[in-house]
């Protein structure tokens, strides 16, 4: 049997596959990349999947780079999950600039592709104790 072109190999692996799946291949390194440098929990990145899966659907990412739509994911899902993360953490963390992912963060609430809960301010009152500096038992 001949042996497969580089480009016979490439047109298997994606003619099949809808182009909703080929994007989320693209995005997918991206989000392991940024899930992996903020250790968030893996209940976060899953959330964070299925956000960016969401918004490929509704074909959301058009005109926008994948790092930004990523970053916005993953900033929508930790506040889903419940676990504290800024957007300036996030954003330093991902290859978009912050203006980039809060845009790409605006649009995913507005389309209603996630439903935020109210922010509770104690979960960040540890986070903001420690870079100032004040005891334990302060906190």
């Amino acid at each position: 049997m001949p042996r497969k072109t580089k480009i016979e190999r490439l047109l298997e692996k994606y003619d099949d596959s809808p182009p909703v799946d080929r994007r989320f291949e693209k995005a997918r390194p991206e989000l392991e990349r940024l899930s992996d440098k903020l250790y968030v929990p893996r209940s976060v990145k899953e959330t964070a999947e299925a956000i960016l899966h969401k918004a490929l659907e509704k074909n959301l990412v058009r005109g926008r780079s994948y790092a930004a739509i990523t970053a916005a994911s993953t900033y929508a899902a930790c506040h889903v999950t419940g676990v504290p993360r800024t957007l300036n953490e996030i954003a330093e963390e991902s290859l978009a600039d912050k203006e980039d992912v809060a845009c790409c963060y605006r649009l995913l609430v507005h389309k209603k592709i996630v439903n935020i809960p109210k922010i509770d301010a104690s979960m960040y009152i540890p986070m903001i104790a420690e870079r100032t500096g004040i005891s334990m038992r302060s906190q």
